[in-house]
């Protein structure tokens, strides 16, 4: 696994302190739980203050006991949502509590009167009893998130059939904003709309507690005409600003991503007394061409007054085998760039090219230097990726064009990698347009566009969510060493000015039959996303809404 190292000692003391913030969050939720759950010990305790000789209770008695039934309280508190954690903290406070509170040289006595053995037992059978009542009340949660979704389904399945027959390229998801909309208003979120264009967000309160923000992507993917055969398969091609007609598909999972949201937003409406907190969901638009996340924040996300998170959850639909997910720190996805290089040469006629300097031959030389640049110039243990993903050049078959147009994406993990990239990318169309004669005032240009850093998952949210879903898929189905991977996502953006901690799940979709086939073909998935042939199974449109929300209540706190 590749690791996103610090540059800094400003960037240390802020990783150091984004981690401990993260701590604090996480235990807030519980802490209101323990609160509630000591508060009517404390009132009886203090009762019992004016009679400690009649009781044969002395002060020191009295402060241990309290301090082991509010230890257990916690273990309860936390064991709603982390039941191994809510146990393992219950022992290990009390033993410390225990420990502190008795001075060592009076331990052995301690420990042999009466009293101690009393609190010793009532501590350890509360840790027991906290721990059990913990996993049932989580198992059970989780159950109901279960059953709640599932009835769900027929809606969901017809919410996505819908989405996935009408896509919409990037910064045109009116439609799709407006289903979100209705939706989340219907659900009695505070709705905001036209956020970065067609950005949706929708907020919930519901009671103290951390601020979680849970993000769907809305767009398609252009210039990909759908190959799946499916009944609720795209078929009309959208039509651009320019009049223009191009092929539109859902070829990697967004419309699934929006269903998801809404079926976790209902299922954690209805399950409303089961956790604490503000959820805010929103849909953010043009994601695969990298601007989405950037444009709502440019537009006024953190501006608007709406709340602000505490932690950030997202999921992206893969082509694994439905009931799988990956939920693993560290450094999850590449960075990501998207940039266009134009040629200017001189036109003319097909037939006198040696009047004409040909930004065509320019454009394929320098689509064949690219590739040096990655076999030649990085380092060969430093993962980076250079695609051009297309050429636009002239009309006619026997007109020279005045100008080409590449497309690129470039794909890294560390900042320096996409330095040095850039930096002989333009080393190399400087060199190919000087050779061509190209005039000093006609040289290549680049433009960038869409940009991304790397996606890092918090190793913090990233436990406290594995509980919960190991409870809903099974040991063997959340996999927790996933190799980085060369896609990219622009979710994290959103949240870069703030420096908020989020995880980032990945799940399985296709059929899992086609992938057993394709492993014994020898490879690893039947499809990839961007494929015409992308398909999302219909039982992973429930399982995932399924997971997220399960996930989101991990990040709660239940109610105090």
């Amino acid at each position: 696994m590749v690791v996103l190292l610090p540059e800094s000692v400003s960037a240390v003391r802020a990783a150091l302190a984004n981690r401990l913030q993260t701590s604090l969050n996480l235990a807030f939720g519980s802490a209101l739980a323990s609160i509630g759950l000591t508060i009517p010990v404390v009132v009886l305790v203090a009762v019992l203050l004016d009679l400690p000789l009649s009781l044969g209770l002395a002060p020191k008695d009295i402060i241990l006991l309290v301090l082991s039934l509010f230890v257990c309280s916690i273990g309860l508190g936390n064991g709603r949502t982390n039941m191994m954690q809510g146990a393992a903290q219950v022992v290990i406070f009390a033993v410390f509590l225990f420990l502190s509170l008795v001075p060592p040289e009076q331990a052995e006595v301690a420990m042999r009167q009466p009293l101690h053995r009393i609190i010793q037992g009532m501590m350890f059978l509360a840790a027991i009893a906290g721990s059990t009542t913990a996993q049932a009340q989580s198992q059970a949660l989780i159950d109901q998130v279960k059953a709640v979704i599932a009835a769900d389904t027929p809606r969901l399945e017809a919410t996505f059939k819908d989405l996935h027959r009408n896509p919409e390229l990037a910064f045109t998801e009116t439609r799709t904003a407006a289903i979100v909309a209705a939706e989340l208003k219907r659900l009695g979120f505070a709705v905001t709309t036209g956020i970065g264009k067609t950005g949706v967000v929708g907020v919930m309160q519901n009671g103290p507690g951390p601020t979680l923000w849970y993000r769907a992507d809305m767009d398609a993917n252009g210039g990909v005409r759908e190959t799946t055969g499916l009944p609720w398969a795209a078929k009309s091609p959208q039509t651009l600003a320019d009049g223009s007609e191009v092929d539109v598909m859902h070829a990697c999972g967004h419309d699934a991503h929006i269903t998801w949201l809404l079926g976790a937003a209902s299922a954690l409406t209805q399950l409303k007394a089961e956790w604490s907190g503000t959820l805010v969901v929103y849909a953010q638009p043009a994601e695969e061409v990298g601007l989405g996340a950037r444009a709502m924040v440019d537009d006024g996300l953190w501006t608007r007054g709406l709340p602000k998170p505490d932690f950030a959850l997202g999921s992206h639909a893969a082509p694994a085998a439905v009931g799988m997910v990956s939920n693993t720190a560290g450094v999850r996805m590449a960075g990501v760039d998207q940039l266009d290089v134009e040629f200017r040469g001189v036109g003319g006629h097909g037939s006198s090219p040696e009047m004409a300097i040909d930004p065509v031959v320019m454009a394929a030389q320098a689509v064949l230097a690219y590739q040096t640049i990655i076999s030649r110039t990085i380092d060969p243990q430093a993962p980076a990726v250079l695609t051009v993903g297309a050429i636009r050049a002239g009309r006619d078959n026997n007109v020279i064009p005045e100008s080409a147009t590449l497309l690129l994406n470039l794909r890294w993990l560390k900042p320096q990698v996409r330095e040095l990239m850039l930096k002989r990318i333009d080393e190399i169309d400087n060199g190919i347009a000087a050779a061509a004669g190209v005039p000093a005032d006609r040289m290549p240009t680049r433009t960038m566009k869409g940009h991304a850093g790397p996606l890092v998952n918090d190793s913090a949210l990233v436990e406290r969510l594995r509980p919960g879903l190991v409870a809903l898929l099974g040991e063997g189905k959340v996999v927790g060493n996933f190799p980085t991977v060369m896609g990219s996502e622009d979710f994290q953006e959103a949240f870069a000015p703030l420096n908020t901690p989020y995880v980032f799940l990945l799940l399985g979709v296709a059929p899992p039959e086609r992938v057993a086939a394709a492993q014994k073909q020898g490879r690893l998935f039947p499809y990839s996303n961007h494929n015409p042939d992308f398909l999302v199974d219909l039982p992973a449109v429930t399982l995932g809404a399924q997971i997220n929300a399960v996930a989101a209540l991990a990040l709660f706190g239940p109610k105090p």
